[in-house]
């Protein structure tokens, strides 16, 4: 799987080649997609070195550290201030880019590709947490802006709701709080978060996929 991870790239930009984003709706070269590749390259470069394969292992070390510098290179936007969806690539360079903020941007940090401190990390989260969540009583996050599955917009603006919450990205929400948090104090909304989510499952304790 790792030597199949390292030829699947673009050899013009390092990037993995256009694949379907984590909600498998739309095809491009993701944050998401690369973040997890990046991962997967440096678990086979572990992996071999742990069994004593030093030579495959210091490929695939070559591999991710350089998928990971393409990845800061053509998915991090200066202008926009944070990571963004998806681009799409053309001879090499980004033709286009898909800036919708989505919860699967985080896992950039939950992948370990980056340190939850870093600022390109806090300035994505912090996007999240302000265009995803879900106003009122109904809480959580939503998955990404304007989604309209499973919602009803006739009586709602996109300015009003992003979307319905979903439980995985409302306890994504949770891994990042408790990933920064340095006293006993940080944690008051990760059981917050907690509650929130088992508050919305069945008799039987299953959880919905959204609410």
């Amino acid at each position: 799987i790792g030597r199949w991870l390292t030829r699947f790239v673009d050899e013009k930009t390092g990037l993995p080649l256009p694949s379907y984003d984590l909600w498998e709706q739309h095809r491009g070269v993701h944050t998401y997609t690369t973040a997890c590749t990046i991962s997967g390259i440096r678990a086979a470069a572990t992996l071999s070195r742990a069994t004593g394969h030093y030579e495959n292992a210091e490929k695939f070390e070559a591999a991710y550290k350089k998928m990971q510098e393409a990845f800061e290179a053509h998915l991090f936007s200066r202008e926009h201030g944070r990571f963004i969806k998806t681009v799409q690539l053309k001879d090499g360079k980004v033709e286009s880019m898909d800036t919708t903020i989505d919860c699967n941007l985080m896992f950039v940090f939950l992948m370990d590709v980056l340190p939850a401190d870093d600022p390109r990390i806090v300035s994505t989260m912090n996007a999240i947490f302000q265009h995803l969540a879900v106003p009122g009583n109904i809480g959580g996050l939503a998955r990404l802006q304007n989604d309209s599955y499973h919602f009803d917009y006739s009586s709602l603006s996109h300015q009003d709701f992003p979307g319905n919450p979903w439980i995985i990205t409302t306890l994504w929400k949770a891994r990042y709080l408790i990933r920064i948090a340095q006293k006993k104090e940080d944690l008051i909304e990760v059981i917050h978060i907690l509650q929130w989510a088992v508050q919305r499952a069945n008799p039987a304790g299953i959880l919905p996929e959204q609410v």
